[in-house]
């Protein structure tokens, strides 16, 4: 579990049979359900590091150095530093302005040279510097797939040894990985078990519920573009322009809406757009080669390079090749073996939806 490949093991995570995790000391055997925890039990027993003692100058009690806040506080009423924002308390008020900089303040004083990521620690500067890294140092022995860290090796193994800790509670299949994730140049698309989906930054790690909201963190927070705002000529609140319409809903002026549907849009043009579009069937923009016609000019871009004979991308591990990086990434999924599409008539899974599909075309026709 150690990054450094010459440092000796101190321990062994294993997985107990409810998923919880156990770590195991390498030298005694005793196990832990904490990683702090061994990493103490190694210190002090095996290599007996033992915590530096000073006296308190009122009772003359020897005590830690880290417990001689909670021991001023317990034992002689005076208080421990604390943050006056969340009521977390520390050893030192050194460690309360630190910790109010970092997750109050949101003060990253580490900077990555290379995309200008801005990080809390130097700690957690180093380990996202290994992004940039070319090296690959972690080999599998079995497929030859290389992994930049230790415990991304350690997860790919549990393929090759069939351990399938999660284990689903209403038809017992079992899986490698609790979720099953997509990586994309921004963002992480995370499905858990019960099918629901979240998307986590790729920069800061936040999770969001709808890809909407990740897009709209990720513009405002990375990338510094702050919505335009306008003030409204009644009230002189100033909203975004996009907004601007239905905050005139609240003056009684009804928003720009759709005479077929009834939805509603932020500006006049929108309206004609959406009616063109999903109502008059209006495709403008049309595929020299093939003669498709297309909505928007996005969707011809992404068509026209079905006629190139170029296929960039490349599966590290059967050197399959594809055109579109997503059909790389869902090719992934056979060598992962995860089959998030399930048939509700006998529990067989597949990778892909369209042999969901023929799955029960073929062997279930009659329930159809």
């Amino acid at each position: 579990m150690n990054r450094g490949e010459n440092k000796p093991l101190i321990f062994t995570l294993t997985k107990n049979e409810d998923g919880t995790q156990r770590y195991n000391c390498n030298v005694c055997d005793k196990h832990f359900k904490r990683r702090d925890l061994v990493s103490q039990h190694h210190k002090m027993v095996h290599l007996r590091i033992r915590p530096q003692l000073r006296s308190c100058h009122i009772c003359k009690a020897k005590v830690r150095t880290r417990k001689r806040a909670s021991h001023m506080e317990l034992e002689h009423g005076i208080p421990a530093p604390i943050c006056g924002a969340c009521g977390r308390k520390f050893a030192f008020p050194s460690e309360v302005i630190r910790h109010q900089k970092l997750y109050h303040m949101g003060e990253r004083n580490y900077k990555c040279e290379v995309c200008n990521f801005k990080c809390k620690s130097i700690n957690h500067l180093g380990t996202h510097k290994m992004t940039h890294a070319p090296e690959r140092p972690f080999k599998c022995e079995i497929c030859k797939k290389t992994f930049k860290w230790k415990n991304g090796l350690g997860r790919h193994m549990m393929i090759h040894l069939n351990v399938r800790p999660h284990v689903c509670g209403v038809c017992q299949e079992a899986f490698v990985q609790k979720t099953s994730t997509v990586i994309y140049g921004d963002f992480t698309r995370i499905r858990e078990a019960d099918g629901s989906e979240s998307f986590a930054c790729n920069v800061c790690k936040n999770v969001y519920k709808k890809r909407t909201s990740f897009t709209q963190h990720y513009k405002h927070v990375h990338l510094k573009q702050r919505p335009k705002l306008r003030g409204c000529h009644l009230c002189d609140v100033k909203v975004p322009g996009h907004m601007r319409a239905f905050h005139m809903e609240t003056h009684g002026l009804p928003a720009p809406s759709c005479g077929a549907c009834g939805k509603k849009f932020a500006f006049p043009w929108q309206v004609l757009q959406h009616q063109k579009f999903f109502h008059m069937g209006e495709k403008q923009f049309r595929c020299e080669i093939c003669n498709l016609n297309f909505e928007y000019k996005r969707q011809l871009d992404h068509h026209s390079i079905k006629h190139t004979p170029l296929k960039p991308f490349k599966c590290d591990v059967c050197d399959k090749c594809f055109r579109w990086r997503n059909n790389l990434k869902k090719h992934m999924m056979i060598h992962l073996n995860i089959r998030p599409h399930v048939c509700k008539h006998c529990q067989e899974a597949f990778v892909q939806s369209s042999s969901l599909n023929y799955h029960i075309k073929t062997k279930h026709p009659e329930l159809e």
